[in-house]
């Protein structure tokens, strides 16, 4: 029997906002540079058109911006803390995870708290002041979607984790 051709991935996202999708997205086309022939089978209740090429790569823009304001959450934080600009925060307290994500702001980036009340009522812009006079912090890779791509990679390549590509 000959050997059949090993060149999909399926991919399982989660619907929990675009957030989610955004990572996997990003991983991905990370995994892509590395493995041009590898499709992705994508299933997940995230409309088709966010996964469509745009000229607009999100960490891109994050990365263009002087801060970001926004709901504290994984994906966020995550492009905000690599691109190293400040993150006027916003906590939620429907999420019960909140608290270790502002902890983490609050020691390892620059951030501003932004209360859900005024950002809603628009009270917090006084404050736009400061969180624009805060220093950007340089990261260095290793880069997380990077790392996941080039093990996705080794393991579907059966190399090992510690070998070169």
């Amino acid at each position: 029997m000959p050997a059949l051709e090993r060149n999909r991935i399926a991919c399982f996202i989660s619907p929990h906002g675009y957030g989610h999708a955004a990572r996997a997205a990003a991983v991905m086309e990370a995994f892509h540079y590395l493995d041009p022939e590898k499709e992705f089978e994508i299933f997940t209740s995230v409309p088709e058109w966010f996964f469509r090429h745009s000229e607009y790569f999100h960490p891109d823009l994050v990365t263009a911006s002087d801060a970001l304001i926004g709901k504290v959450g994984y994906s966020t934080l995550s492009e905000v803390y690599w691109a190293g600009i400040p993150f006027g925060y916003i906590a939620r307290s429907d999420f019960r995870e909140s608290g270790v994500l502002v902890s983490y702001i609050e020691n390892h980036m620059n951030g501003l708290a932004i209360e859900e009340r005024d950002f809603t009522r628009g009270s917090f812009l006084s404050s736009l002041p400061r969180l624009l006079a805060m220093k950007r912090v340089p990261r260095q890779p290793p880069n997380g979607t990077d790392q996941a791509a080039l093990l996705i990679f080794r393991v579907m390549n059966k190399k090992g984790l510690s070998d070169e590509t």
